[in-house]
């Protein structure tokens, strides 16, 4: 993860990988840039938690390509 990068932008989204169902969670290590997140402001975005305002249907890692409606 590029926190230098996210430090310096104007607006900063940090995507949270931590949905095992629709890819593989990304969960370990990722405290420091979630401090980082909370400390600096930055908007947080949990795939698990809510991804579902982006997408209408859940796709499984057997279906990366898959469309959505």
């Amino acid at each position: 993860m590029d926190v230098e990068l996210l430090a310096s932008a104007q607006f900063a989204l940090l995507v949270v990988h931590d949905d095992d169902v629709r890819e593989y969670a990304y969960t370990d290590g990722a405290e420091r840039v979630r401090a980082t997140a909370r400390r600096e402001g930055w908007t947080t975005v949990s795939v698990k938690d809510d991804w579902n305002a982006v997408l209408k249907e859940r796709p499984t890692q057997e279906e990366p390509g898959a469309p959505h409606q």
